[in-house]
């Protein structure tokens, strides 16, 4: 926990400093698929296709730099099969990537790299079980961490339509932050205590959206 503290309060600050130095371009809309996994040592997790939307606002930093923040609604998650049985965790975050992008060329059309951390808060965390045609859904949210943390790295490309923008764009975000710990479950009556885990997120996400100049 000391290390999430340091690393939101560091980023946040960095932000802080960022904004106060630049001047606001343009604000917009995102939205798109999270295709979702989950890091665990001992277990062998599939990937969710899952979705995220928020907004986008760009602060320049340059002629072909721009500080970007794209704070979200993302779900993040992925499934398992063990012994005919399917587990599958769905989580929901507030995501807000702060990300450094970089343009290239020079025509309307612009390519660019982007790069940077992530903080999320949790939201909800269900553990969805199906065994046999039956199912059930367990509430984790206690045994999962506050916040979760990482990189963020891709591309994408804009579009000029008249004075705003389109854009499409995918990136791998890289979680570091452990979000899993020690908890208990009910099913049909019985509990079951799920071990403490180093479980990470990640996900590659392709996104598009539409922004707006404000000056």
């Amino acid at each position: 926990m000391k290390n999430q503290v340091i690393f939101i309060i560091v980023s946040v600050l960095f932000l802080f400093f960022c904004s106060a130095q630049a001047q606001t371009n343009q604000m917009g809309f995102i939205g798109g698929i999270n295709i979702a996994n989950l890091d665990e040592e001992s277990s062998d997790y599939n990937s969710l296709t899952v979705f995220g939307f928020g907004g986008v606002a760009e602060f320049g930093l340059g002629e072909k730099m721009g500080l970007c923040l794209q704070p979200m609604y993302l779900q993040k998650g992925a499934s398992e099969e063990m012994s005919g049985v399917t587990v599958e965790m769905q989580l929901a975050y507030i995501e807000i990537p702060v990300l450094f992008k970089l343009y290239l060329g020079t025509g309307d059309t612009k390519p660019y790299l982007m790069a940077g951390p992530t903080i999320g808060f949790s939201l909800s965390a269900d553990m969805e079980i199906s065994y046999g045609g039956m199912s059930a859904s367990v509430d984790v949210s206690d045994m999962m961490e506050t916040f979760d943390y990482g990189l963020a790295f891709g591309g994408g490309v804009s579009f000029p339509v008249g004075n705003n923008s389109i854009f499409v764009e995918a990136k791998y975000s890289l979680g570091l932050a452990d979000i899993a710990k020690e908890g208990e479950i009910e099913v049909d009556g019985m509990t079951q205590t799920i071990p403490d885990a180093e479980v990470k997120t990640s996900g590659i996400q392709i996104m598009a959206g539409m922004t707006f100049p404000l000056n």
